[in-house]
């Protein structure tokens, strides 16, 4: 069984069970050209193992410091991995596409709640062009869902620009 497999049944049994995360995406960290194993070895330092006890430990600056203190890691790649996390809380927003909105220069959900679904996803199909991030490309439709979804979602990394 795939990882990707494995993670689909156990957010299908969550959901049918109606104990829904208020993450959308939910990951054990390594995750592939997302977060890199030395990454995860480091952040294990903190107790962070899962993309989602990522988020909970880096909301406010204090525990972004704290974070790259304990790990080691530079406190500007903490502050990137705080705002990947956050994104992963839309549904439909996996790893390839953060890494996809990351290089169309969407950084975090309060970002992409302000982008017109239309031009955003130009800015995408160019990133990808050039960067050959994902293999499939959202429609228009699915990009407008993510904007509506980002703009109903309440503050979750403090302290960012």
């Amino acid at each position: 069984m795939t990882r990707s497999t494995l993670r689909f049944l156990v957010v299908m049994a969550v959901t049918l069970v109606g104990t829904a995360s208020a993450q959308a995406g939910h990951y054990r960290l390594p995750v592939d050209n997302f977060i890199t194993q030395a990454e995860t070895d480091l952040l294990a330092k903190a107790g962070i193992n899962t993309t989602l006890a990522l988020l909970s430990e880096v909301k406010t600056v204090a525990q972004r410091k704290r974070v790259a203190s304990v790990t080691g890691l530079a406190r500007a790649r903490v502050d990137e991995l705080a705002c990947q996390a956050d994104l992963l809380r839309i549904d439909g927003i996996g790893p390839t596409i953060v890494r996809l909105l990351n290089a169309a220069g969407v950084k975090h959900s309060r970002g992409l709640a302000t982008e017109a679904a239309a031009s955003l996803l130009e800015r995408m199909k160019a990133a990808n062009l050039a960067q050959k991030i994902a293999n499939v490309l959202p429609r228009e439709g699915q990009v407008a869902a993510w904007v509506a979804a980002a703009n109903k979602l309440g503050l979750a990394i403090e302290g960012l620009p």
